[in-house]
């Protein structure tokens, strides 16, 4: 009888520990919502620069508005210190410099739909690895000699492959494609659509098609092809 009270207090103090620190972590993340109303628009890297006390230090961020960008944006931008850095032809983006704390506050306004730090793009993790994109950079600048693509083997799941393009000619040694699977049940393991070529000329092309348009590209123009 004992041990069965002695275990339900256990339980219940558990529970009440496990209830008690969800509501202080729950009620400090609403003050800090409440202090910074645009956390909840503004990316992670951007917040964490302002609580290590970096909010003065000016910065490049991506504003996304809800609508269109309009005067009234630029006039914000403006009295908050910042510039326009950059514009995007088809995307309804800018590229702002400006404060952190700037850039805060802007997120919390109603037209602005979300506001994140402008950085680099890079490969990450294995990518280059798997890919072997590390592989060609480093043959690239030892005396090992070049990957040229001997001895691989590439499938291509696709539209088909028209086999007899020039792209895929290999010499004496026939075509480069050395066999088809129709998968679809018609029966065909040609082209009609022209993509799975695209993308196995890509893969293993031999640049022949390649090199003959550079050819015509840089022969020099006749007045007719102005004319046209």
């Amino acid at each position: 009888m004992h041990r069965t009270i002695l275990s339900t207090a256990l339980i219940a103090i558990l529970l009440l520990g496990l209830c008690t620190g969800s509501f202080f972590r729950d009620s400090a993340h609403a003050r800090r919502l409440e202090r910074f109303p645009g956390l909840k628009k503004s990316s992670s890297e951007l917040t964490h620069r302002i609580n290590r006390g970096r909010g003065h230090e000016r910065v490049r961020v991506i504003v996304r508005p809800t609508q269109g960008w309009n005067s009234a944006l630029d006039e914000v931008v403006e009295s908050a210190g910042g510039t326009t850095t950059r514009r995007f032809t088809n995307l309804n983006y800018r590229v702002l410099t400006m404060s952190a704390n700037a850039a805060m506050a802007l997120s919390s306004r109603s037209d602005i739909s979300y506001v994140t730090l402008d950085r680099e793009v890079r490969t990450l993790g294995h990518l280059t690895s798997t890919t072997g994109a590390d592989a060609v950079r480093h043959s690239a600048t030892s005396t090992a000699g070049a990957l040229d693509g001997s001895g691989i083997g590439i499938a291509v799941l696709d539209s088909g492959i028209d086999t007899n393009h020039q792209v895929f000619g290999s010499g004496s040694a026939g075509s480069r494609v050395v066999a088809s699977q129709d998968f679809t049940g018609e029966n065909r393991t040609d082209d009609p659509y022209g993509h799975g070529t695209h993308v196995a000329s890509i893969a293993a092309g031999n640049g022949s098609f390649l090199a003959a348009n550079m050819r015509v590209s840089r022969q020099t123009p006749t007045s007719s092809t102005y004319a046209s």
